[in-house]
């Protein structure tokens, strides 16, 4: 056998698995199909159990400023929980998330996600890519979770769009018509205090003079900036100064405190000339571990003659393609990444 990696690809009864478990799932949700109107309602029900859940549905971002002057409408959308919670309801449906990728060099990651309807055997995919500005673990951790957050967000909007609007907007109504208005102004104005926020800025946020003044529906919009800011959509320093974003702290899933942020201490040219060499060696070594790489990093001819001499053919292993990456449409379109997972999986099954 010609050695496409360092270890030997597995006999093609492993491609006809993958198959197979993806077949019976779909089989599966066609046989047990769900009710739309009962999943719906589920998931009402419990975006309007409390108060603080409802809430949560929803999340506003700062207007925008424009290019040619003045400022756009806020922004405001369904926010991860709530397409968690629609998606948990609707039965036959799986996501996923990867990693994709950690650019050290200009300090953000990039994550992938996917949304299989099984039952209607649609797929839906999307990337999200968030910065970090310390080079640490904990940094690139917290940033990798909003990026997988986000991501895995927008592929079940993308799937599930109309259903999810239709809870968020019974969980709006519910949170504005039941909300303790007195009450929730001292809890918003606690939670962006604390933050880090001042008192000016919120009230000039909510569009009021006075926290008197705060009625339920300037309360609805500091609860979606509250929860934009605990998702790690933004930060709690570019929603009330408009600053480049900054850390977000994995405790809340949100922002860091402004009172305890300091600016990273500046690199040293020799510093930065370390790293960089260190990249290049790194980046040098993986390439020369390589078998036989295409000017993609992907052999995809060599792959291929070796699942035909096993018996197999290019259906079976675009099947197991795209088990590894839902988002892979043909075997030409397979990344480094992918390749690498494909061969690894191949091995770890023998």
């Amino acid at each position: 056998m010609n050695e496409l990696s360092p270890t030997e690809i597995v006999e093609p009864r492993s491609l006809d698995q993958h198959r197979a478990e993806s077949m019976v799932l779909v089989e599966t949700a066609k046989m047990y199909p769900r009710n739309v109107t009962k999943s719906i309602d589920n998931a009402i029900a419990l975006a309007t159990r409390t108060i603080e859940t409802a809430a949560a549905c929803t999340y506003i971002l700062p207007p925008r400023r424009k290019k040619g002057g003045g400022f756009s409408e806020p922004i405001t959308g369904p926010s991860i929980r709530c397409c968690e919670l629609v998606a948990g309801q609707w039965q036959n449906l799986q996501t996923a998330a990867r990693l994709v990728d950690i650019d050290r060099v200009n300090k953000t990651v990039t994550v992938e996600a996917m949304c299989w309807d099984l039952e209607n055997n649609v797929k839906n995919g999307a990337e999200a890519t968030r910065p970090y500005y310390v080079q640490s673990d904990d940094m690139i951790k917290t940033a990798i979770h909003a990026a997988q957050s986000v991501a895995v967000r927008n592929a079940i909007k993308r799937t599930l769009g109309p259903f999810i609007e239709e809870v968020q907007a019974a969980a709006r109504d519910f949170a504005e018509k039941n909300d303790k208005v007195e009450e929730a102004r001292v809890k918003m104005m606690d939670y962006f205090t604390g933050q880090g926020a001042t008192e000016e800025q919120v009230l000039k946020f909510a569009e009021v003079d006075a926290i008197n003044e705060l009625g339920p529906q300037h309360i609805s919009k500091l609860r979606g900036l509250a929860t934009a800011i605990r998702e790690g959509i933004i930060t709690i320093e570019r929603a009330f100064s408009g600053h480049e974003d900054v850390p977000s702290d994995d405790k809340g899933g949100g922002s860091v405190n402004l009172k305890d942020l300091k600016p990273a201490e500046p690199q040293s040219d020799s510093r930065k000339k370390e790293e960089e060499e260190a990249e290049k060696k790194k980046a040098a070594k993986k390439k020369k571990a390589e078998p036989k790489p295409t000017a993609d990093g992907v052999d995809l001819p060599g792959l291929l003659e070796h699942v035909k001499k096993l018996g197999s053919d290019e259906k079976q292993l675009l099947a197991l393609v795209q088990e590894v990456n839902p988002m892979v449409g043909a075997l030409e379109d397979m990344d480094k990444d992918t390749y690498d997972e494909v061969i690894k999986l191949l091995n770890d099954s023998k």
